[in-house]
C-alpha cells in the first residue's frame, strides 16, 4: 500500500484530500491491531463482570440461608448491581472499540475513506463515554469534597 488519499470525491491523487503516506498508514494498522486486542480484552472482561455478578447473587443467597445472617446478603445486595452497572457499562466502549477496529481494517485493506470515517465515529465515541464519565465523577467527587467539608464544619 502506497500512498492513500481521502476526500470527498474518491480522487486518488486529489491534492485537497487527506493524504496518508506509507508511515501514517503503518501507523493506523498498529493502533487498529491493538485497539481489536483492547476491545476483546474489554468484552470478555463485561462478560466475567455481568456472569460474576449473577454468580454474586446466588452465593451470596446460599450463604446467607447456611449462616443465617443478614450480613451475606446486604453485602451482596450492594455489590451485585454495582458489578452488573460496571459490567454493562464497560460493554459499550468495548463494543465501540471493536467496530472502529473491524472497520478500520477494512478501509485498510480496501483504502475506502468511507469505512475510515465510519471507523473514526466509533473511536470518537469511546473517547466521548470516557469523558461523560470522567466528568460524572469529578461532578460527583466534587460534591463529596464539598459535603464533607460542610459536614466537618457543621459538627
Amino acid at each position: 500500500m502506497e500512498e492513500m488519499y481521502l476526500d470527498e470525491q474518491s480522487h486518488v491523487n486529489s491534492p485537497t484530500g487527506l493524504h496518508l503516506n506509507d508511515e501514517a498508514v503503518s501507523y493506523f494498522a498498529s493502533i487498529i491491531k491493538w485497539s481489536k486486542f483492547f476491545a476483546i480484552i474489554g468484552l470478555i472482561l463485561s462478560a466475567i463482570m455481568v456472569l460474576g455478578s449473577i454468580v454474586l447473587l446466588a452465593a451470596g443467597s446460599a450463604l446467607l440461608s447456611s449462616l443465617d445472617s443478614s450480613m451475606g446478603m446486604i453485602s451482596t445486595a450492594i455489590l451485585m448491581p454495582i458489578y452488573m452497572v460496571m459490567g454493562f457499562l464497560y460493554l459499550y466502549p468495548s463494543w465501540q472499540l471493536y467496530k472502529f477496529a473491524t472497520l478500520g481494517r477494512r478501509s485498510l485493506d480496501s483504502e475506502d475513506s468511507e469505512n475510515l470515517a465510519i471507523s473514526l465515529k466509533h473511536l470518537k465515541r469511546v473517547y466521548a463515554f470516557f469523558g461523560y464519565i470522567t466528568a460524572f465523577f469529578l461532578i460527583l467527587y466534587g460534591i463529596i469534597f464539598v459535603g464533607a467539608i460542610i459536614g466537618s464544619i457543621m459538627s
